[in-house]
């Protein structure tokens, strides 16, 4: 009598963890290294910086005092040549559209005009990118300016990541100097929060338009003849200095550059015109003349006789099984959730059977 209670109870349990396992295996379990959901093209809109006319609300133009110190060009000139540069070297990105608050150097959108560019494409990042200039010739560089964290933080510290890969890159691409990424409060105008507001107006004009990265991009010194000669005086070096803006800004959202980007640029002038005229010519008429006259002789009579005796008697057996599994993966894509495998039940199913068995042979 207590060797049947034992064995009833001992039942009862296996049937409870059974009944667990199975539901276990259908609850969804968080993926820790769950990749963001896919929210489709990064979109960027590009400021090259000041413009060759004052704007409406007087904020921007040339301005009475040329910046730049050496060559005799105006830094407007500078910033519409990277910032077309940065343009191309994006567009070579997939998933990714880049807009331009100015093509020309006669046509200047007011500070506010260039936040409502941006925030009409809805962007995701505003790059004001600019050159710098000072009083003392030796100083020399990159370097980048982020909102504060006063007001809508989340912001700052969004446009801090970015800035600091858009340096790292010019740094590693054109050997500019690498300076700081840094913020400059206001002395005088607050946010809606009556917290210090950011000095520059794109930036604060950006961060009240809630775009979620706003920057300016000081790429090297005018107002230095190393800066100048190494990244202005040339086309070249201009070009270096918008494709490292555009790479690090790849770096940030994690673009990848199209195929066609990737290949070399020698090869394709040189594998066409020599492969295809002579591959043809021979691999056609030899190889499928001798291939078909042997493989079908021998290979046919053979396999058919011995493969059907075995692989059906087992395949069977556990190629349905394979079908349970794949379903379960795409799961991770979106980042989203995985499933927890069946094996849980499938042991304690066995553990189950076996108590069975042993419960009706001591009832036996």
């Amino acid at each position: 009598m207590n060797t049947t209670k034992s064995v009833r109870l001992l039942t009862s349990a296996l049937l409870m963890a059974l009944t667990l396992a199975m539901i276990l295996s259908a609850l969804p379990v968080v993926s820790a290294s769950a990749a963001p959901a896919d929210d489709g093209k990064i979109i960027i809109t590009l400021d090259p910086g000041h413009g060759g006319r004052k704007s409406d609300d007087g904020s921007t133009g040339t301005g009475a005092e040329p910046p730049a110190e050496f060559g005799g060009v105006n830094e407007l000139f500078y910033t519409l040549s990277i910032s077309l540069y940065t343009k191309e070297r994006l567009e070579q990105y997939e998933n990714v559209e880049v807009y331009l608050t100015r093509d020309n150097n006669e046509d200047c959108p007011g500070l506010k005009e260039r936040a409502d560019i941006a925030t009409s494409h809805n962007s995701d990042a505003l790059i004001s990118i600019h050159n710098n200039a000072a009083t003392n010739r030796d100083a020399k560089g990159a370097e980048v300016i982020v909102p504060n964290k006063n007001y809508k933080s989340q912001i700052g510290v969004q446009s801090t990541l970015c800035a600091r890969e858009i340096l790292d890159t010019l740094v590693e691409q054109t050997g500019v100097v690498k300076r700081k990424v840094y913020t400059k409060d206001s002395t005088s105008v607050t946010y809606p929060n009556g917290t210090t507001a950011d000095h520059f107006q794109v930036i604060r004009n950006g961060k009240l338009q809630e775009i979620p990265v706003v920057m300016i991009v000081e790429c090297a010194f005018l107002t230095n003849q190393e800066d100048f000669t190494n990244h202005f005086a040339t086309e070249e070096g201009l070009k270096r200095m918008g494709y490292a803006v555009a790479d690090g800004l790849a770096k940030y959202y994690e673009l990848s550059l199209a195929p066609e980007t990737e290949a070399p640029t020698e090869a394709p002038t040189e594998a066409p015109t020599e492969a295809p005229t002579e591959a043809p010519t021979e691999a056609p008429t030899e190889a499928p003349t001798e291939a078909p006259t042997e493989a079908p002789t021998e290979a046919p009579t053979e396999a058919p006789t011995e493969a059907p005796t075995e692989a059906p008697t087992e395949a069977p057996t556990e190629a349905p099984v394979a079908p349970t599994e794949p379903v379960t993966e795409p799961a991770n894509d979106g980042g989203c959730a995985s499933f927890v495998p069946s094996a849980v039940a499938t042991v304690t199913l066995t553990a189950m059977a076996g108590a069975l068995c042993l419960a009706r042979k001591k009832k036996d």
